[in-house]
């Protein structure tokens, strides 16, 4: 995990990075995010792919909301990030479920812990296609 890119730009998966999403996440939820979490988190937030694979219950949903209230924050604030790539001012989230209770629970979890932190987030879930996190003004 290097603090920089090669041409030594910021990297959210540096220590600094860290620190950011963390004060960010802790600030916005309940609870902190876990190391794992923002290992992937962060690299994803770096433009990397990433994939996770854990046992049931070990907090994969969280990737998808705690990536969401990331991206909002920062869209919304961006001198939290040293990061000289902008984040679009209404960033989307699409997330594919395999199946239908893991859908309801992401549309629970979403309404819970994203969409009441942020008045222009809108969640719709089912729609013959699946959860999608649309920003306002962007919905179909």
């Amino acid at each position: 995990m290097l603090p920089t890119d090669p041409n030594g730009s910021f990297r959210f998966s540096s220590p600094r990075g860290w620190q950011i999403c963390r004060k960010i996440l802790t600030d916005r939820l309940p609870f902190g995010p876990h190391d794992y979490q923002l290992e992937e988190i962060t690299q994803a937030l770096d433009g990397q792919d990433v994939v996770a694979v854990s046992a049931t219950g070990s907090g994969k949903s969280a990737y998808i909301y705690m990536l969401a209230i990331l991206l909002l924050e920062l869209a919304k604030d961006p001198s939290l990030s040293p990061m000289k790539k902008k984040i679009p001012a209404d960033p989307a989230v699409v997330v594919v479920c395999p199946t239908t209770a893991l859908e309801d629970d992401l549309v629970r979890i979403v309404f819970i812990y994203v969409e009441s932190s942020f008045s222009n987030l809108n969640c719709t879930g089912r729609e013959d296609a699946g959860l999608w996190i649309i920003s306002q003004g962007n919905q179909r």
